[in-house]
């Protein structure tokens, strides 16, 4: 990203707005991103755990059923 200013051009009152700017951006971002994380983990917490032999995900109706699936 290119510079709006010249920092040679900048008073040091310029300068220290800027700065702090700059980091005040930073530490909004790094509260959304620490919020996007919580919100995720609470989200999983949620979740049922995934298994590889759940019954609720089974496309079959019954595990007497199977699915069969013929070829031409």
């Amino acid at each position: 990203m290119a510079a709006k200013y010249d920092p040679n051009e900048l008073t040091p009152e310029k300068r220290f707005q800027r700065i702090a700017s700059i980091l005040g951006a930073g530490l909004v971002r790094l509260s959304k991103r620490k919020r996007l994380l919580k919100d995720s983990e609470q989200q999983s917490e949620k979740s049922p755990p995934i298994t590889g032999d759940s019954a609720d995900g089974r496309l079959e109706s019954s595990s007497e059923s199977g699915l069969t699936v013929q070829d031409g």
